[in-house]
This record gives structure tokens, sequence and C-alpha cells, in this order.
């Protein structure tokens, strides 16, 4: 019951954070999503993550070095920390 505990608590923190919006996709922008898990060689995940980014024109955080092999510019979160 631990998990369920820690899941509500980050789910809370995310709600009650300011400034911070999530982005709903549809069926439409899965399908696409799927497409460049194939041609950027990216798990689901990140590649959801990439269309976001392309579709909004956003820079993605992340720690994550697999961007660096796409047109999305990666800043590392340490850097957000410094602003």
């Amino acid at each position: 019951m631990v998990y369920r505990e820690s899941l509500t608590d980050f789910l809370q923190d995310i709600h009650n954070t300011k400034g911070l919006k999530r982005f709903e996709t549809n069926t439409l922008d899965e399908l696409d999503t799927f497409k460049m898990v194939r041609r950027l060689n990216l798990d689901f995940d990140n590649a959801l993550q990439y269309c976001i980014c392309k579709t909004h024109n956003f820079k993605i955080v992340s720690f994550d070095k697999r961007f660096d092999s796409t047109d999305v510019v990666r800043i590392e979160p340490v850097h957000i920390l410094k602003q």
C-alpha cells in the first residue's frame, strides 16, 4: 500500500504545482507517437514527450541523453534549477 500512498502524494504535488501544465493527447497523437518510436528509436514515453515538444515548440527538461539525437533541445534539470 506504500505504492498507492506515494502515487497519491506525487499526483497531489503535480496538481498543486503552480505553473505546471498537463498536455492531454488523443488517439491520433498516439498513433503519430508510434511513428516516432520507429523513426527516432525512442520508447513510447519518450516519443510522446518528443511529439508534445514538437507540437508546442517546447524544449525538453530531462536527464535522458537519447533526446540529444532528436531535433528537440534537451535541457538538464540542473540548468533549470540554477535560473
